[in-house]
């Protein structure tokens, strides 16, 4: 919080008198300027609930729904090295050093931009998705007669719709004058819906792959982690990698981008606090004494 960075005397102004050429990152719940400056946070707090993100997910008539434990925290980190990179490029243009701040409820609220940029126009909330009365019915999450479930996504539904009929073997629903066009199947959406779930029941979720697969539809299983991490889509995408722990090796995700020619993989376990603050130091030219007396003095932990 910025309470703390003025306690520590470790402000940007400050710094940047000691080297002017420093990158200074900063990353906080709601930021360093404002009324809420020296608020903690955690991604539950400012980058899921006080975002807005909270307030769109759920069933309409439900309670919102809490995220998922680092869900903030991952889309924060690439928004800071986003950040950092482009204050080096800026450094290597100028010579000058660069200051980047970076908040969690920011980066929340970026997330759903598309929802924000309409609440930005109409100053209004967003209704939450329907799952029983969609605006679309080819856009929304069946579940099928094995209790799994199934997201359709066609936004586009015109260019889709007779092929979704065959894929559900229900040819009389293309010649159904309700259901012809977009703005028919969103007037009668309660209707179609209902029948879709009536007909998504019938089979079993690896019943409807290799039908709604043959007519090219835009859908995807609602996947449970123990499949997702043996998805060969994934391991096709070297999502996964191997690194050495205390313990030995261990899978675990990868860096969500790949370069060609590079590694850029991560290079081992998250460290310990201060298990790399010696090595840091030296690279910045400090002496072994001068280490031992900034130990001696508290100042390392």
């Amino acid at each position: 919080t910025a309470p703390r960075i003025a306690r520590y005397d470790l402000s940007w102004e400050s710094l940047q008198l000691v080297n002017p050429r420093l990158i200074y990152v900063v990353l906080t719940g709601y930021g360093t300027r404002g009324p809420d400056n020296a608020m903690t946070a955690f991604d539950y707090s400012a980058f899921w609930s006080r975002s807005g993100i909270m307030s769109l997910i759920g069933e309409p008539d439900g309670p919102p729904m809490p995220c998922r434990p680092g869900q903030g925290d991952h889309a924060t980190a690439l928004n800071l090295l986003s950040g950092t990179l482009a204050a080096l490029r800026l450094r290597d243009l100028t010579g000058e050093g660069q200051f980047v701040e970076v908040t969690l409820q920011r980066t929340g609220a970026w997330t759903i931009g598309a929802d924000v940029a309409t609440s930005l126009i109409l100053e209004d909330q967003p209704p939450r998705i329907d799952r029983v009365q969609p605006g679309n019915p080819m856009f929304n999450s069946y579940e099928t007669a094995d209790g799994r479930w199934l997201m359709l996504v066609m936004p586009t539904g015109d260019r889709y719709w007779h092929p979704l009929c065959r894929a559900l073997e229900q040819p009389q629903w293309s010649e159904d004058e309700r259901f012809s066009s977009l703005m028919g199947r969103m007037e009668h959406t309660a209707e179609l819906t209902g029948a879709m779930r009536t007909v998504f029941s019938s089979r079993t979720l690896a019943e409807w792959t290799p039908l709604l697969n043959a007519e090219a539809l835009t859908w995807a299983p609602v996947a449970e982690l123990p499949e997702v991490i043996h998805d060969p889509q994934m391991d096709a995408m070297n999502a996964w990698t191997e690194i050495d722990g205390p313990e030995g090796p261990f899978r675990t995700l990868n860096t969500p981008f790949d370069i060609a020619g590079a590694d850029v993989g991560p290079r081992g376990p998250a460290p310990k606090t201060g298990q790399h603050t010696h090595e840091v130091l030296q690279e910045l030219g400090l002496s072994d004494d001068e280490l031992a007396e900034l130990a001696a003095s508290g100042a390392l932990g």
